[in-house]
Order: C-alpha cells, then structure tokens, then sequence
C-alpha cells in the first residue's frame, strides 16, 4: 500500500517512541483516543527495572 494513503501518525509504533515518560503517554493518549495516566510506579525484581503501571482515565 503506498505511504499516500495513510494518515499521518498511524504509521507510528510503540517502537518508535522515545524512552521518555512524556513521549509515551502522548502515543498512549493518541492511540487510545483518551487521557491516559500513571497510577504508580514500583520496583520489579523480576524485570530488575522501574515499571510504571498505566490506566485510562476514562472514570
């Protein structure tokens, strides 16, 4: 399919985003079409990383 056809930003993938908090929930946001918001963030020994748990703000 040519490039021509797609809108702009839906060719964008999580991939993509850069590895910055504000970068990722404006993707979310525009991919969900709703606000999106971290509800917290923790320490995972499994992962050994910072995880940040996300949800939409629908409520």
């Amino acid at each position: 399919m040519s490039r021509a056809f797609v809108k702009e930003g839906e060719s964008d993938q999580l991939k993509d985003v850069a590895p910055n908090m504000a970068s990722l929930l404006f993707f979310l946001k525009r991919e969900s079409g709703a606000p999106v918001r971290e509800l917290r963030k923790r320490y995972s020994d499994k992962y050994r990383k910072e995880v940040h748990e996300m949800s939409w703000a629908i409520c």
